[in-house]
């Protein structure tokens, strides 16, 4: 007679019902399964792997950015005039790493010091709000983020899966 289930209920009849015991050594399996966690949770590999990721994507953001031909003037009743030299907003575009994390952000990076590659203006540019028309770049980060999404993430799977393989070993 047959029983399965956590009651101890009969196993209904015509229906068979097996068990298999594990006699393989599992110490030996648990450690390599420590080895791969170690491997994968390694924040030193994570961050060269976030890194190569940032470095796909800030291409093609710069990629879909052209360059405006003549400096911009940008001048206030209040404050400093600025001068905005041709591809500072290409310049800006930048990968960093916040403190405390492994992930990395990618974008116009914003310095406060309105220099050649402080991209403070790339909100304006981003959403066409400039008086002199919408301009070439409008939508260019949206575009950036579209093309190199795919590959991104191609290149994240790829690098874990060779991370974990390594590890597996």
């Amino acid at each position: 007679m047959d029983y399965y289930g956590r009651y101890g209920k009969q196993a209904p009849k015509g229906k068979a019902t097996e068990q298999a015991t594990m006699t393989a050594n599992t110490k030996a399996i648990e450690k390599k399964f420590a080895d791969l966690m170690r491997a994968v949770g390694s924040e030193e590999k994570q961050l060269k792997i976030h890194r190569k990721v940032a470095r796909v994507v800030k291409k093609a953001l710069r990629r879909q950015i052209t360059d405006y031909d003549k400096i911009i003037r940008v001048r206030r009743s209040r404050g400093e005039d600025i001068d905005i030299q041709p591809g500072t907003l290409k310049r800006s575009v930048a990968s960093w790493r916040l403190r405390g994390e492994t992930s990395y952000w990618v974008g116009p990076r914003v310095t406060g010091r309105k220099d050649m590659r402080d991209g403070w203006f790339a909100g304006i540019v981003e959403s066409g709000l400039q008086e002199f028309g919408p301009g070439k770049n409008k939508g260019a980060f949206e575009r950036g983020k579209r093309e190199s999404n795919a590959k991104a993430l191609r290149l994240l799977e790829n690098e874990y899966k060779a991370v974990i393989k390594k590890a597996a070993r």
